[in-house]
């Protein structure tokens, strides 16, 4: 859609173009003329230049400020989108200490076959650096609230992100995956944990966020 109004406007600023060249400063040669062209001429002459005269205006009042502000502003979205990428690895980690992971190498399997060797009622890796026994679940939950934290930051600034980096934040909040990880230390929590049920829907939903997470 975008690329349609832009394609639009590019023609329209075309065609005022010529009309201006052709009819005011009769600097291109006109393609046909006509008895009733000099009217026609003239109402084309105005709308042409007030068409340009509003182009101009904006590009210098309201563009060439929006992008400069951008640009100031870039470095801490960036930053919290950064973040939130530390954030999603961290769940990696809680099941596995491996410091260098890069989530454009984790595919759908990986995730499969981590929930084969560890549980999500296993001992989480952060549970030493802390200083207290948290299982992988209640670092999930007590991170949750953190990656909503920096979305909702980050959405604020939805002026200056693209339409897909609104599109894939939103996502991630939206997603079933943190339904999936309530606080459960209750019998039948803990037997739907460990089902095979709970770790295909795992596996999906969060493998989905990782590739929000790509896009962004």
């Amino acid at each position: 859609m975008e690329k349609t109004i832009k394609l639009i406007l590019i023609l329209i600023s075309l065609l005022s173009l010529y009309v201006i060249l052709t009819v005011g400063l009769k600097v291109v040669a006109p393609i046909s003329e006509s008895s009733n062209s000099e009217n026609i001429n003239q109402v084309s002459l105005n709308l042409s230049y007030s068409y340009i005269a509003g182009l101009i205006f904006y590009f210098f009042v309201t563009l060439l400020p929006h992008l400069s502000l951008k640009r100031k502003l870039k470095p801490a979205i960036n930053l919290k989108l950064t973040d939130l990428k530390t954030q999603i690895t961290s769940y990696i980690r809680s099941f596995n200490s491996v410091e260098n992971i890069n989530l454009n190498d984790i595919k759908l399997v990986t995730i499969q076959n981590l929930l084969e060797k560890h549980s999500i009622l296993d001992t989480s890796f952060y549970s030493g650096m802390t200083g207290t026994t948290i299982n992988n679940l209640d670092f999930f939950y007590s991170t949750k609230s953190n990656i909503y934290n920096l979305i909702e930051t980050t959405l604020t600034y939805r002026d200056y992100l693209t339409s897909n980096q609104i599109l894939e934040l939103e996502k991630i909040r939206d997603s079933k995956f943190f339904h999936l990880i309530k606080m459960g230390n209750y019998p039948t929590g803990n037997v739907f944990y460990k089902s095979d049920k709970f770790k295909l829907e795992f596996a999906n939903r969060f493998f989905e966020i990782i590739e929000s997470v790509r896009k962004i």
